[in-house]
């Protein structure tokens, strides 16, 4: 800790993070997203905004990662702006359904000195931890081959029951 940065400490936590899912066989994205993806995603939110990418301008900013995994698009996210302009904050928000993967998050952003009381345990879909609230940007997985297909297909996966709760909800409503 003496000679590695919090941001140097997470990324090798999410490296652990990515090798444990490949060695478990898991699907392309449940636990990790390319950093390079998440990287263009960032700059493409972050296009335009001078007031919060101008170097010394003090604004706070709100992103919010509906399905925030492991907190990597946060992390990232926070992490760009800060180098652009390190006068700028960001207010991470996120809700994760994974209780793993939401504990994960939430060591994650502490391990990088950020804070985590905005990062929910639940399901967005069904029970959205942030609702009403407002923020300036939202990131989340894009879905990775396989996600779509599994789930176009209705093999029964937590995707596919939690798209038939919320059917059946908006049908009763």
């Amino acid at each position: 800790p003496q000679h590695v940065s919090n941001t140097e400490m997470g990324s090798v936590f999410e490296e652990l993070i990515r090798k444990f899912a490949e060695a478990s066989n898991e699907t392309a994205g449940e636990h990790f997203t390319p950093r390079e993806v998440i990287a263009l995603m960032v700059d493409l939110l972050l296009v335009g905004d001078e007031d919060a990418t101008t170097p010394g301008k003090a604004v706070n900013r709100r992103v919010y990662d509906p399905a925030a995994g492991t907190g990597g698009m946060l992390s990232t996210m926070d992490e760009h702006l800060r180098d652009q302009n390190p006068a700028a904050r960001l207010l991470m928000a996120g809700q994760e359904i994974n209780p793993s993967s939401y504990a994960v998050c939430k060591a994650d952003m502490i391990i990088k000195g950020q804070p985590v009381d905005a990062i929910a345990l639940g399901n967005t879909l069904t029970d959205d931890a942030h609702a009403g609230k407002d923020f300036h940007y939202c990131l989340s997985n894009p879905p990775f081959p396989g996600q779509l297909a599994c789930c176009a297909l209705g093999c029964g996966c937590a995707n596919d029951r939690v798209l038939a709760d919320v059917e059946a909800r908006s049908v009763a409503a």
